[in-house]
């Protein structure tokens, strides 16, 4: 079973009470989507704009960020995440996405900040489980040009631990993390 976003429907989505609470509803993987922020650090949010999921609209020393810019070929205006440092996502609040369809959630908006992919990973790690594992999906990676957006330096790209011979990620045993993404070429760049 794949806790999709965390427990959406529950708590609001790609929160670290949500994905808790799929994993204490016997969610085998959780699947965090992942943004991009300016200084390469994957966070948890569908969309990278993020006035929906969160409560950057409200926050006035961010009201100067609101842009326009095309995402699949259409024009959104908004906040996104790549004109953030993390430290800027990291003050805002999640809230529901969909309130008219998940009403009760609403009750849980401006409690949860915006994870990191450390941090749902180390919620993973940290829960018991025989066989427990986190499904990562980068969205929109074409929006940070070719490849992954890994600065040099960045924390992400400091933890990237290729197995011997195998070009992935060391995964310990018993627990496993998978990237998927639809761009091959941001696969291959890890």
């Amino acid at each position: 079973m794949v806790g999709h976003r965390g427990a959406s429907g529950y708590r609001p989505e790609h929160t670290l009470p949500a994905y808790a609470l799929a994993i204490d509803r016997c969610a085998e993987y959780i699947e965090p989507d992942l943004v991009s922020t300016k200084d390469g650090v994957l966070v948890a949010r569908h969309e990278n704009e993020i006035s929906g999921t969160t409560d950057v609209a409200e926050r006035a020393e961010f009201a100067a960020r609101q842009t326009t810019k095309t995402v699949d070929g259409d024009a959104i205006t908004g906040w996104f995440t790549e004109d953030f440092t993390l430290a800027e996502p990291k003050t805002l609040r999640a809230q529901e996405r969909i309130p008219a369809v998940r009403p009760a959630d609403t009750a849980y908006d401006g409690r949860f900040e915006v994870p990191t992919l450390q941090e749902v990973i180390d919620l993973a790690r940290s829960r018991p489980a025989h066989d427990r594992g986190v499904l990562a999906d980068r969205c929109r990676p074409a929006i940070w040009g070719d490849g992954v957006h890994l600065p040099a330096g960045s924390p992400a790209a400091r933890r990237r631990q290729p197995a011997p011979g195998r070009g992935r990620h060391h995964v310990p045993r018993r627990w496993r993390a998978q990237l998927y993404d639809a761009e091959r070429k941001s696969i291959e760049a890890l």
